[in-house]
């Protein structure tokens, strides 16, 4: 608690509004404390106000005495005593009726002509002199302002009020034994209002005083010390309100109810420091408005630590009328991430990382868009939210961020790439910088890095997370490392292979299994004896064809695998699943594979194109199209697509891959031509004589029956500085794109596109933090507990025991060597299951026995 009258440092309630140079405490007089809300209660130049924060000048810098002797509101002593007089009447008149009425109070009477006349006779008499009375100082005349006292109001001159009073009060000073005390410096601020008042002169000094109080004031509020003496500080945040309703998660597995009410208070924080919404009335908000819902969502960030993130439930049905061009965000291609690790390597630039905290929140809703949401129902307090800032769930929150985010970077010199909006160029020192949602990874010269860093830092709230080393770090969903200053290396996230193992049901390694894998994911082409038939649960196949396109990003040696299982996602065949479980046995046996991409400084810098295609490879007679597109030695795309044409001849197959290959190296070219200001000469490259000599003449000649619009290449060839060339098939490495090869040949190839073991090890995750983070996800069988037991070795109530039996072979073909005991042998043999591990020899069974 402060003294009454304090001076104090205030931090206005709008301190969070305010702009960098803006004053965010003010000086103020100290008045109270309210009791219910811990707010303090303070005078300043705008009123009284209410604020949260308050601190006080240093002991040495306060001048109370003087500011009390000048501030009549800060005044705590008397006021100043009236000294004991002497009073004499003036005897009454005889015959007056209001002398006759004398201590009747409001009587009305008037006084007689003869008796006032007498009486202003006698006052003359008092002045000059001669009375019986000695004078006295005059009393304090009506209408004294005095400190405390109440201010009488002046009353208009009548005829009754301009008559002299019947009585006549004089006033006479007691004896006194001394000196008169001196005037208290209080006093010399009263304010006389009386007409017959005698006007007091003001010290000339006074003002001269006040005014260098003033000004040393003012100079202490400006020059305040760095850490002054902190008297009372409360949170930046106020209290919220976070209710008392526990968290679930997805699965509805309940969490600790401390952890989602600190992850509930953390987000509500988060919202209320950038003033994304204004709490309403439900009577306030317009008729026929759509109230959107929300709700928290739960997630265990950390062992002992809960993340609860609010969303609003936008539904597409619920935003039916909003247009693609209202909602559509751009996401960064493969090409820009990769030309900006390309353009670090040639200039040997550091690559820094940083990850956006809460981007959606940065994010101003448009003009004049209202949106109303209703608070989820734990924290319900009977009031309406009007969002100001985007929030999680709308959506139109990614594209007003987009928005936002190239904002502040055209404030600081960047310019957004036409050809891919999420890539971000700076001609004057080449800075680059590429976006995805709230992940950003750029380059720039030493010099500029940290003042790069600082400029992006005050514009948004930004956590670094660190350059890029020779550890593995995570992007994108890949894990990166930079070798040295030349290569930089991108390997695959384990966690989907291992997700591919749990759904397919193939063994792990990591608790005693084995599972065979294979050199090629590509199957033979073979007749087989049996029909397919559909499968019984295409959910699977389905969830893992999409794992597998997510892996062909960073794979080439997967991607005509993936194609092939995407063209059977409606309706899948058992044929379809031997070939799926023949990929991830691939992926399984080759997770130490990692891209590298090494730049080649010596090479010209040029965009080189190789493409390739399988005429008429599947039942309909379709053609695949295969190619890469390379700079300066680094692997920038790779695509395999099937044909929507079916072509006539090869020479027409080959001719439309190198349609799509071309357009390919054209779109680096123009991305290219945007960062360097050049276009760079395009190289394309293929292995069909028949395609290079229909691009090098003009016409259809003897092709009559290829469309015209595929022959718009003769033209790129003469004007866009494009040149296509002969390659031969065994080092066309984007034959691996179009058909299934041998395995030897398979690898030869895979070698020249970039895909390289590493003996270091490549980023595994732990099998036991798999185990558990599937425990809360879901219910585990007994069976399954009993195994977590056994591999942990903790204690349990109930005794697993190991099956012993005797193991044989159930089947066996090509792709599968299967064994069971002899207990487990009489059901049918499982796709991808072995029970019999052949090195420990012994049975993976495991039965419970509960202790009697």
């Amino acid at each position: 608690m402060l003294p009454f009258g304090a001076i104090v440092m205030a931090r206005r309630v709008d301190a969070l509004e305010l702009g960098k140079a803006a004053a965010r405490w003010v000086p103020a007089v100290w008045l109270g404390r309210s009791m219910a809300s811990d707010e303090h209660y303070v005078m300043t130049v705008e009123g009284v106000m209410r604020v949260r924060s308050v601190k006080l000048l240093p002991q040495a810098d306060q001048k109370q005495d003087s500011f009390r002797e000048l501030t009549p509101a800060s005044c705590a002593g008397p006021l100043r005593a009236h000294q004991p007089v002497s009073r004499v009447r003036l005897p009454g008149t005889p015959g007056c009726t209001a002398c006759g009425k004398r201590g009747i109070t409001g009587h009305g009477a008037r006084h007689s002509l003869e008796c006032r006349k007498r009486r202003r006779l006698w006052l003359e008499g008092q002045e000059a002199g001669t009375g019986p009375v000695a004078p006295a100082p005059p009393e304090v005349p009506m209408g004294v302002d005095l400190d405390g006292a109440v201010p009488q109001v002046d009353q208009p001159p009548t005829e009754t009020a301009a008559e002299a009073p019947t009585e006549a009060v004089a006033e006479a000073p007691a004896e006194q034994t001394g000196p008169a005390p001196a005037e208290p410096a209080w006093s010399r601020r009263v304010r006389l209002r009386g007409k017959q008042a005698e006007k007091r002169k003001r010290d000339p000094t006074e003002g001269e005083e006040m005014h260098a109080l003033e000004e040393e004031y003012l100079r202490l509020v400006r020059e305040q010390p760095a850490n002054p003496w902190l008297i009372y500080e409360l949170a930046e945040v106020p209290e919220v309100f976070v209710g008392e309703e526990a968290g679930f998660t997805e699965n509805w597995h309940e969490l600790p109810l401390d952890q989602v009410l600190a992850g509930r208070r953390k987000e509500l924080g988060s919202l209320a420091s950038f003033h994304v919404y204004d709490e309403l009335d439900p009577w306030d908000v317009p008729a026929g408005t759509r109230i959107l819902p929300s709700r928290f969502l739960y997630v265990i960030k950390r062992p002992g630590e809960v993340k609860a993130r609010l969303v609003v439930q936008e539904t597409r049905r619920m935003a039916s009328n909003l247009t693609w061009l209202e909602v559509f965000a751009a996401c960064p291609t493969t090409i820009a991430v990769r030309l900006v690790v390309w353009h670090a390597l040639v200039q040997d630039w550091v690559i820094q990382e940083g990850d956006v905290s809460t981007p959606f929140l940065h994010a101003p809703l448009d003009k004049g868009a209202q949106i109303y949401v209703q608070p989820p129902s734990c924290i319900d307090v009977g009031k309406i939210w009007k969002l100001r800032q985007a929030l999680y769930g709308l959506r139109r929150s990614p594209k007003m961020f987009q928005q936002w985010f190239a904002g502040q970077m055209r404030a600081i010199g960047f310019e957004r790439c036409r050809g891919d909006p999420q890539l971000f160029y700076r001609r004057r020192d080449r800075a680059m910088l590429v976006v995805h949602a709230d992940d950003l990874r750029f380059i720039a010269s030493p010099p500029e890095m940290e003042r790069l860093k600082e400029q992006i830092g005050e514009r948004m709230k930004i956590k670094w997370i660190g350059q890029l080393g020779p550890a593995w770090s995570k992007f994108l969903g890949g894990y990166w490392r930079r070798v040295d200053a030349s290569e930089v290396q991108l390997a695959l996230d384990p966690k989907h292979v291992e997700r591919l193992r749990e759904l397919l049901g193939l063994a792990s390694s990591h608790v005693g299994g084995k599972t065979k894998t294979v050199r090629s994911p590509i199957w033979s082409a073979q007749e087989e004896k049996n029909a397919p038939h559909p499968l019984d649960e295409p959910t699977l196949y389905w969830q893992a064809v999409g794992i597998i396109q997510w892996i062909a990003l960073s794979r080439t040696d997967v991607q005509f695998a993936g194609k092939e299982l995407a063209r059977a996602l409606v309706t899948p065949t058992s044929r379809d699943g031997a070939r799926l479980k023949r990929v991830v046995r691939y992926l399984l046996g080759t997770q130490d594979l990692v891209l590298s991409l090494k730049v080649e400084r010596n090479s010209k810098l040029e965009i080189q194109v190789v493409g390739d295609a399988s005429y008429a490879s599947d039942e309909r007679r379709h053609s695949t199209t295969g190619y890469v597109v390379y700079l300066q030695g680094i692997l920038l795309s790779s695509a395999s697509k099937t044909q929507s044409l079916v072509a006539r001849s090869s020479a027409e197959a080959e001719l439309l891959a190198a349609n799509s290959a071309v357009a390919e190296g054209l779109m680096v070219q123009s991305l290219l031509l945007d960062i360097l200001g050049d276009a760079l000469p395009v190289r394309a490259y293929t292995d069909s004589t028949a395609c290079q000599g229909v691009v090098s003449r003009l016409g259809l000649g003897k092709l009559k029956h290829v469309e015209v619009r595929f022959l718009w290449l003769q033209e790129a060839a003469r004007t866009r500085n494009l040149e296509l060339l002969k390659l031969n098939t065994r080092e066309n490495v984007a034959d691996m794109l179009t058909k299934g090869l041998q395995p030897t040949q398979f690898e030869h190839l895979r070698d020249l596109v970039g895909l390289r073991r590493v003996t270091e090890p490549v980023p595994q995750l732990h099998m036991m933090e798999q185990v558990w983070s599937a425990v809360t996800d879901r219910v585990l069988d007994t069976a399954t507990r009993a195994a977590l037991d056994y591999f942990t070795e903790e204690p349990h109530d109930k005794i697993v025991r190991r099956c012993v039996r005797e193991a044989v072979k159930q089947c066996g073909d090509a792709d599968e060597d299967c064994h069971r005991c002899r207990g487990h042998a009489s059901g049918p043999c499982q796709l991808a299951v072995d029970c019999y591990d052949q090195a420990l020899e012994r049975c993976l069974h495991s039965y419970v026995q509960v202790p009697a």
